[in-house]
């Protein structure tokens, strides 16, 4: 019998360290962004506007959990950016929470909203500049093919 006791409470030590570790883990990741993958056709043809722009700064919001980020617009997918112009997009403030990536001097490809009357981007709306500029590419093609197909 005391053998059989053991056994069990081993058991249940063995079982709620299981527990406890996932419920740990799960604590570590509570916040962590998940992304439901679309392609870049769709998010090209959802978003209101799409660039490369590398960051060159990130203002912080002081209460908002919100950032101002500040873009050198590359390549132009869709939109009313130019090239060389600096826009800024609005986002939440950390990539653990869906954010915008905040690497200064990095070049990212975004896939923008206009949100009362400003940008507004996340995580998940980010590609690599190399898509990007694949897929500015297309929608230049598409584009010069509907107006002159017209």
């Amino acid at each position: 019998m005391p053998y059989a006791r053991v056994a069990v409470r081993r058991r249940v030590s063995v079982i709620a360290v299981v527990v406890l570790t996932g419920m740990l883990v799960g604590v570590e990741n509570a916040g962590a962004c998940s992304c439901i993958p679309f392609s870049a056709k769709k998010q090209l043809k959802r978003a209101d506007g799409a660039f490369n722009g590398r960051l060159l700064s990130v203002q912080h919001v002081e209460g908002t959990g919100e950032a101002a980020l500040r873009y050198r617009v590359g390549v132009v997918a869709k939109g009313p950016f130019r090239r060389g112009r600096v826009v800024t997009v609005s986002s939440t403030d950390g990539e653990t929470i869906c954010g915008l990536p905040q690497t200064i001097g990095s070049l990212y490809g975004l896939f923008v909203s206009s949100e009362a009357g400003r940008w507004t981007g996340g995580l998940c709306s980010t590609i690599s500049p190399s898509k990007m500029r694949r897929v500015g590419r297309r929608g230049a093609a598409l584009s010069a093919g509907c107006l002159g197909g017209g």
